[in-house]
């Protein structure tokens, strides 16, 4: 009898998000993704997006970029991810419901001084919805 070989697959999934974050501010998360299986087990996601923040009447539109290493393939997958757009870097960990589900808690550091976009560093929370558009069952 021979050993079965795990189905590894090659292709890379892709999709809307969308987010609620909070830190000193409400924001609204919106981007595009790409997650592919990488190693024994793990995925990394990429994004690309923009954070809409609500503050004192006024909306702040911050571009984005991320990049999300899920350390198992599993139902609930621990995750660490780093942010950065041009005013803060933000380290976050967190936990899935597979990929598409997100919670996760972080602290942005902010690197660039700008009064107004301080909105953007200190602690944050977040949850979000990854949907994938090419994901199908066999």
């Amino acid at each position: 009898m021979a050993r079965q070989q795990p189905v590894r697959s090659n292709r890379i999934l892709y999709g809307p998000s969308l987010s609620y974050q909070y830190q000193q501010s409400s924001a609204l998360k919106l981007s595009f993704f790409g997650l592919k299986s990488i190693r024994d087990r793990q995925l990394i996601r990429l994004e690309a997006g923009a954070n809409i923040i609500f503050h004192d009447r006024t909306t702040f539109v911050v571009p984005e970029l991320a990049g999300t290493l899920y350390f198992t393939e599993t139902k609930y997958a621990p995750y660490a991810k780093l942010e950065i757009n041009p005013y803060t870097l933000t380290p976050k960990i967190g936990c899935s419901i597979y990929t598409i589900l997100n919670i996760d808690l972080g602290y942005g550091m902010h690197f660039t001084p700008q009064q107004k976009m301080g909105l953007l560093k200190g602690f944050t929370a977040s949850a979000g919805i990854y949907i994938p558009l090419n994901f199908h069952v066999n």
